[in-house]
Formats: C-alpha cells, sequence, structure tokens
C-alpha cells in the first residue's frame, strides 16, 4: 500500500486499492511552505465554506418545515 504499482513512490500521490489518492497535507507543512499567517488564513477558509453551506443548508430546512402559509394550514 502507498506505493505505484510500478513501485515508484510520487510526491504527494498514493496508490491505493486500484486508484490514485492525493495524500492529505499537514498544518505544519503548510505553515513551513507558506507561513503562519497564510496557513491560518486557509484553515479558516477550509473551515468556513464548509460552514456555510451547512448553515445555508439548516436556514432552507428549517424554512421548509415551518412551512409559509401554503394551502392546508390555518
Amino acid at each position: 500500500m502507498g506505493t505505484h504499482p510500478g513501485g515508484r513512490r510520487g510526491g504527494g500521490l498514493l496508490w491505493v486499492l486500484g486508484v490514485f489518492v492525493v495524500a492529505p497535507t499537514g498544518l505544519e507543512e503548510l505553515t513551513g511552505f507558506a507561513g503562519r499567517s497564510a496557513a491560518t488564513t486557509q484553515l479558516a477558509r477550509s473551515a468556513g465554506v464548509p460552514a456555510v453551506l451547512l448553515g445555508s443548508w439548516l436556514v432552507v430546512a428549517a424554512r421548509m418545515r415551518a412551512g409559509r402559509g401554503g394551502p392546508g394550514r390555518c
């Protein structure tokens, strides 16, 4: 596991269960590459986008659950 079928291992690219998988990078590696400030910004963006999408989805779900006075409501 973790090597190319030919026995080679690429930088960040792994061969796992018959498919290529991009190896996850850690915060330490990102900090070393881009600096602490850029790593913190990237982490905030990476966490913020799914949080905004989840929040939007929950708002839509709550509005659907509450209804808007359509047919059948008193």
